[in-house]
């Protein structure tokens, strides 16, 4: 169920009100951050984030943006590697826990 809902971005069938308000707080600052303002922040303490709690997902999706423009920038490609978890306990895509 998370995995179709996180495929088709409809997220609000797979998750409660506190992870879809992180869900579409990360969403915005990944896809425009210059647009992500207080207000955003605030909804996230609405739906019952602290400021620890937001921060970490802030530092989450700066990483990984981070992560890929570095390796992106340097050419560095997945071309013939097997990506997702490693090492999953089955080939089931709807396995996600690990040996």
């Amino acid at each position: 169920m998370i995995l179709a809902a996180l495929k088709s971005g409809e997220f609000s069938a797979a998750f409660d009100i506190v992870h879809l308000v992180a869900l579409q707080y990360a969403g915005k600052l990944n896809m425009s951050p210059p647009q992500t303002v207080q207000n955003d922040v605030q909804k996230m303490r609405d739906a019952g984030w602290d400021d620890g709690g937001i921060l970490e997902v802030n530092q989450v999706v700066a990483y990984f943006n981070y992560a890929n423009r570095t390796v992106l920038g340097l050419g560095v490609n997945t071309d013939g590697d097997e990506l997702g978890l490693s090492p999953s306990e089955s080939s089931d895509p709807n396995n996600w826990s690990h040996r």
